[in-house]
This record gives C-alpha cells, sequence and structure tokens, in this order.
C-alpha cells in the first residue's frame, strides 16, 4: 500500500471518529411527519421519505415523456430519527436511467447509501431528475452532438436550469434540477416544515450551504453545479467525465468544454471522488481529474487499490460499486459527508 493511501486510510478513520464526537457542529432538528410522504420506508436511525414530482408540481414528470420506465422515478429523501444528531443536508443526484424511489416496484433502489448517510447524521435528498439518456450517449453528445460547440456543457445546463439551451435535451423548468429542488422545499415549508439549513432563499437555493454528490451523470451535473454556482463540498462516484466536440478543438484536453476555464465557484479542497480502474470510463475521470489539477489519494481514489484490505462484495460491477456496494460505505461517507470545507 502506497504511503498517500495508507494516509487517506487513516484520515478516513479519524474522521470517523471526529463525527462521531460531534466535531462537525450540531443542527436544531426534528423529523417531519411522515405522513406528508407518499411513500416511505423505516430504516435504522430514521425513515425514507418518496414524493411524486407531478403531485408537487403539476408540470413536472414522474417518468420519461415517451413513456419509459427508465429513469426519473419519485424523489427520495433520508431523514434521521428526532433523537439523532444531524451534522448537515447532502444532496445526492444519481446515474442514468436510475430512480430514487421506484413507483412501479416500490422500492428505493439506493437504499444502501440513503441509509449510510442517515445513519451517519444527514439529512440526504435524492432528486428525481431527467436522466434517462446519458450526456456521452449516441442520443446526446456522442451522437449528432459530436458537432455541436459545448454540447455536453448546454445540455447539463439545461438539465439544471430548465431553460432551452441545448437541442439534445427536453428539460422543461419544472424538470430541471434547480426548480424540482426548490418545489421539493417549498412543498415541505407548506406544511409547516423547516429543514435545519435555510436551503432556498427567496428563490434562490443557497448552495454553498449544501454538500452535493452523485454517481455517474448525477456526479457531472454535482460538479456542474459546483464549478458554476458553489457548494459546500462535492462528492463524485464513478465520475466525472464529459464527451468533447469536434468544434474548435486546438490544444484543449480530450474533454469537454465546460470542464475547462473558469473554477472560481469550485474549490479544489472541499472535491472528492471514488472511481475504480476497471470503470470502461477510467482513462476520461484521470483527464477530468487532471484538468481539474486534483491529486490521487488526496481529491480522488481508486478502489481497486482498496480491495486487498477491504474486498468488495462481488454483487456489483465497478461502476455501480463506488454507490452500492456496503464495502466502501466507510469510503463514500468520509468523501461525501466528512470531507473538508472552506
Amino acid at each position: 500500500m502506497n504511503a498517500r493511501l495508507l494516509k487517506r486510510l487513516s484520515s478516513m478513520i479519524a474522521m470517523l471518529i471526529l463525527s462521531s464526537c460531534g466535531y462537525f457542529g450540531d443542527l436544531d432538528y426534528a423529523a417531519p411527519d411522515p405522513s406528508i410522504c407518499h411513500a416511505t420506508e423505516v430504516i435504522d436511525g430514521g425513515f425514507l421519505c418518496a414524493l411524486q414530482p407531478s403531485m408537487l408540481a403539476r408540470a413536472a414528470h414522474d417518468k420519461d415523456m415517451q413513456g419509459s420506465n427508465s429513469g426519473f422515478g419519485f424523489h427520495a429523501i433520508g431523514f434521521p430519527n428526532n433523537d439523532a444528531t444531524v451534522r448537515g443536508i447532502y444532496l445526492h443526484l444519481g446515474g442514468t436511467s436510475g430512480r430514487p424511489y421506484d413507483q412501479t416496484t416500490s422500492e428505493f433502489p439506493s437504499r444502501t447509501w440513503l441509509s449510510e448517510a442517515v445513519d451517519s447524521g444527514f439529512i440526504v435528498i435524492q432528486l428525481a431528475y431527467n436522466n434517462r439518456f446519458s450526456v456521452n450517449g449516441d442520443q446526446a453528445c456522442g451522437g449528432k452532438g459530436l458537432a455541436i460547440n459545448d454540447c455536453a456543457g448546454l445540455l447539463r445546463r439545461e438539465k439544471f436550469s430548465g431553460k432551452d439551451d441545448s437541442t439534445m435535451t427536453n428539460t422543461s423548468p419544472a424538470d430541471s434540477i434547480q426548480q424540482r429542488l426548490i418545489t421539493l422545499i417549498e412543498y415541505f415549508a407548506a406544511r409547516n416544515y423547516e429543514f435545519p439549513i435555510e436551503l432556498v432563499n427567496d428563490g434562490i437555493v443557497n448552495w454553498n450551504d449544501l454538500r452535493i454528490g452523485g454517481h455517474s451523470q448525477g456526479a457531472g451535473h454535482a460538479l456542474f453545479i459546483a464549478k458554476n454556482y458553489g457548494a459546500k463540498s462535492v462528492c463524485l462516484l464513478s465520475g466525472a467525465y464529459d464527451i468533447y466536440d469536434t468544434i474548435f478543438r486546438g490544444e484543449q484536453p480530450a474533454i469537454a468544454d465546460w470542464f475547462i476555464g473558469d473554477n472560481s465557484f469550485l474549490k479544489q479542497t472541499t472535491v472528492r471522488a471514488m472511481v475504480s480502474s476497471q470503470d470502461t470510463a477510467y482513462t476520461g475521470f484521470q483527464t477530468a481529474f487532471n484538468t481539474l489539477s486534483l491529486v490521487k489519494d488526496i481529491h480522488w481514489i481508486d478502489t481497486d487499490e482498496l480491495d486487498t484490505i477491504i474486498p468488495p462484495s462481488g454483487e456489483f460491477g465497478p461502476h455501480a460499486a463506488t454507490v452500492k456496494d456496503p464495502a466502501y460505505g466507510g469510503f463514500r461517507r468520509t468523501l461525501c459527508l466528512y470531507s473538508p470545507i472552506e
């Protein structure tokens, strides 16, 4: 084991100990009445709450407008019990075609990670959003989008804001990441529940008060938000990388335009990532980390170098394991919930 990885393991243990001692500060917290949820599930230390987007806003969709049973779904929120010590709020964005709560199976597919966050003293919000197709797929920037300047950046901007910026997606304001978060907060407020942190003020999200992260496509959205609007910290699981277009490449790195340039909102010391060298996108992840000056075993880790000391369960492929494998739970908590803030 190299020295930097050993240091990371030591840091993980120290962070978990400090968190149990209240090092990160405690918030004035009370859980909401589960009856305001559209579906619930009791977990150790709290409960999961599902909310149907179309019941929060008439114009919102619960699935792809073409009728696919893949992607979107219901929002999922994990709340600790009333007697829990709550330390913050974490916003998680899932990968392509996933659902925070699957209305067809009545299940929370991300239960493992949601439960870990709740058990760590965090309210976790997993938004359902327009994630039916991959940013890098043939239906978007890996197909016709190759001939569109800043294809991935424009697509992510539309998915974030709902403004008509991209021909590669059709995301309305009601289905946008930003508006869906605002609508969710307003839904609770209208039922006399206030989150322990003011997340929305005069219709504007206080991004700098949120820890944000995501898996795969969702990791890209989390990074896009942190880079353009700010975040308390950002966590990338099996991400992030976007394919580059063929317009005006010059000497630019082999990565989408939005990764390059102004990083004034992005605090590099608060960025953490976990990827696998067996992931088919690993080379792209390395390019992204190099472009953003993120250093291996400081800002990001490779799960394959952990396997001799933390064997994976073997139930998941390398791409999914970063968010689903219980074996990596300690690292997820450290990287996504206990990473440094400024």
